[in-house]
Formats: structure tokens, sequence, C-alpha cells
């Protein structure tokens, strides 16, 4: 008799369950409450949790890397008590002035023999109308150290640009439509290669029948910003975790609730400018070498924050990229902490493992939840709706912001949040 073949059922892809933050399942608690009594109970107890959450957010979390009386604390210190705009944008900008001043004067770390450029390439992530173009343009235009490499419109023309301006600094609004016009464009299919082979510091030629540039030695700083809801939307996961991607440091610049736009009717910096740049220029006065050697001590520094800061879940190869990256903020302290030896040591690596932790928590919250939704997001939204009722007339009751709020999915969720907004 013949063995009927068992049936074999296809293995179902299992999801990584994501647990509810401590906030949720307290909404989650109160959605379910048996009674009024409960449930506003619950609800004082979100509101006192989110209102110490305001608490935290007025220490920046870009402090802990910024050392007190250096001109990025005089960045932050003008940024902060005259715009609302998100401090991480004009931070950024002033570090990746002084990679492209340190690069343009030919400074390097001799890392166990390998020589390391101090060339930072970074994409800066905030809101549409964040002043990402402002910021990037005042702290420049204030240091003096202004983009000169100019965007290309094709491959070659990239080649052209680099031969010119090799050792340059690239600023480049709308980062994410060169990323998109590189996948998508032919005129522009060779600039991943190119730019791959720019990163590690590979020779680039491009021979045609009219011409022909070899670069030898390239590097380039770049300076990228873009929206961060568009990218979002177009950039999966699965991208952001190839070779290509991983090139680059992300940043996610969020507005931040305690200084709000109407607050801020004009952007005056004047009274900052001065500060800023002679702070600076007494900084770049004690930059006496072009050879930093990383010593024994700040290799040891680099593998202590390189074990300490593994518990963040991310790709293996996008981890050892952004710790790599140390090496290189390591002599970017070395001369922002005003050390005129050419020795980087432990401090050095210190702060510069402060900022690999933005970057490596940055990166984690890209690739695991592009901006899981949460319980403070869905307060916002539940707030503009009450507010928009308000001004139209209409009564502030559940089915009007289940109607107004398309997260909001039944009268016991919007009952919740009323509570939570103390409405009702």
């Amino acid at each position: 008799m013949a063995v009927k073949p068992k049936k074999i059922t296809p293995v179902k892809r299992l999801k990584k369950k994501v647990e509810p933050s401590r906030q949720m399942q307290l909404f989650e608690a109160i959605v379910n409450a048996e009674s009024d009594d409960k449930r506003k109970e619950i609800a004082q107890t979100i509101r006192t949790m989110l209102e110490l959450q305001k608490l935290d957010t007025t220490q920046w979390r870009g402090l802990v890397a910024t050392p007190p009386r250096s001109y990025l604390e005089k960045i932050l210190e003008c940024f902060y008590t005259q715009t609302n705009i998100p401090l991480e944008i004009p931070f950024f900008a002033g570090l990746h002035c002084l990679s492209a001043y340190l690069l343009k004067r030919g400074c390097y770390i001799n890392f166990k023999g390998q020589k390391i450029k101090p060339d930072l390439w970074s994409v800066i992530l905030a809101q549409s109308g964040a002043g990402k173009t402002f910021a990037s343009n005042a702290v420049t235009g204030i240091l003096g150290i202004e983009g000169d490499f100019s965007n290309p419109a094709s491959s070659a023309r990239f080649v052209e640009e680099l031969e010119r301006n090799n050792n340059g600094f690239w600023v480049r609004d709308e980062f994410l439509e060169l990323l998109k016009a590189i996948e998508t464009q032919p005129q522009l299919a060779e600039m991943k290669d190119y730019l791959l082979r720019l990163y590690d510091g590979k020779k680039i030629e491009r021979i045609t029948k009219k011409d022909e540039f070899v670069i030898n030695d390239p590097a380039l700083v770049i300076f990228g910003t873009t929206v961060l809801e568009t990218f979002i939307r177009s950039i999966p996961p699965e991208s952001l975790v190839d070779g290509f991607a991983q090139r680059f440091n992300y940043v996610i610049a969020k507005n931040d609730p305690s200084r709000k736009m109407s607050d801020f009717a004009l952007y005056d910096l004047s009274e900052h400018r001065e500060g800023i740049k002679n702070s600076w220029d007494d900084m770049i006065q004690n930059i006496e070498h072009e050879e930093y050697e990383f010593s024994e001590n700040a290799e040891a520094g680099f593998k202590s924050a390189f074990a300490l800061l593994n518990n963040i879940e991310i790709p293996e190869s996008f981890y050892r990229r952004v710790m790599f990256r140390g090496i290189k903020y390591a002599l970017m302290y070395h001369v922002i902490l005003g050390k005129t030896n050419n020795i980087i040591d432990e401090v050095d690596m210190g702060w510069a493992g402060r900022l690999c932790a933005m970057h490596l928590k940055d990166v984690g919250k890209l690739i695991e939840g592009h901006e899981q939704t949460d319980l403070q997001n869905l307060l916002t939204l539940c707030s503009n709706a009450v507010e928009r009722l308000r001004e139209k007339g209409k009564p502030i009751t559940p089915r009007n912001l289940i109607f107004s709020v398309n997260r909001i999915k039944n009268v016991a969720e919007a009952r919740a949040m009323l509570a939570i907004l103390n409405e009702g």
C-alpha cells in the first residue's frame, strides 16, 4: 500500500512583537476602565506623566555631547533663545563646518597605521518648515565656512566638480531627492559607485573620448537635510541597511514643544554672531598639526564605548560604521577642547562616544518603527481636533472627535482621550 505523503504546512514568518510603551498601556487601561472615577484617576496619572516628560525635554539631548564654553555651546545658546528651530540642525551644521575646515587643512588621524580623514557624511531629518535651510546657511555664514561643492546634474558633472573641489564641503538641501535620483535617473546611475569609492578614499577616474578625470585620495564633507516625514514614507527599513545607506549618519531633529513658533516671529541672531565667531577663531588658532595620533588610552576608550553601546539593536555592519566614525569625532573634540598637542586621548574619545550614541538611537528609531505612533502623537492630534471643533462652535463629544481623528476608532478611545485632555 502506497504511503500518502504528509502535507507540509509552510511556516509563517513571525513578526517581532513590539511591546506597547508604558503610556500606551495606561491609555489601554483608561479605554477599558469600568467607571468614570477610575477613568479620571488614570487620566490624571497620564497627565502627570506627560508633564514630567515635558520637563525632561527642557534639557536638549545633545547637551551631553556639547563641551562647555565651546563654539558649539554658543551656537546652541543662540538658536535656543532666538528660534524654535530643532537644535540638532545648527549643532551638526557647526560640527560639519569644523569637519570641512580640518579636511581643507589636510588634518588626519593615524589610527593603527591607517590614515583617517575627518570627512563627515550626515543627513539631518526634520519636519517641513523646521528651518533646515535657514539654520545651515546661518551657521556656515557666521563661521565663514561656506559650502563650495556644486550640486551635480549628472555623474559626469559630479566627477568634474570633485576634481575641482576635492576635499570640499557639499551642503545639500532636499537630500532625499538626490538619493532617489541616483536610483532612478540614468544620468546619475554611476553616482552610487563614485560615492562608495569616495567614502573609502579610493581613486576615482572617468575617461571618455573627450576628457580624462583622475582623482587620487578623494574626500568630501557632506551635510544633507531633508524632510523627516517624506524620508520615512520613501525609504523602507530594508533600504536603510544596505551598504550605501550605511555610509551616512542619520540625525532626527524634532521640534521642541517648549519653544513655540508663535514666540519667535523673527529669527534675530545678530547679538550672538560676534561671540560665536570669536569662539570659533580662538579654537582654530590652536590647531598646529596635520597628523594626529590615536593613543593607547584612546583605543581603550574606543573599545569601552564600542562595548557599552552595543545594546542598541541595529545591524552589526551599521553599528560598526557608526562607531568607526567616532574616531573622526574624537579628532574634532580634541580641537574643540582646545588641546594643542597631536595626541588624541580617552577624554576625546569619551565625548565622541556620546555623539555616536545619538546616531545609534536615531538609526534604531528609523529601522525599527519608522516613527511608531505613541500616546504623545495621538494626544497632539486630538488636542488640535478639539481646538478646531471649538473654533467651529461644535460640541466636544466622543462622536465628533472620532469624525475628526482617523486614529480614534471607537467611543471608548474617544472618551479616554477627552478625559486626558480634561474635556468633558
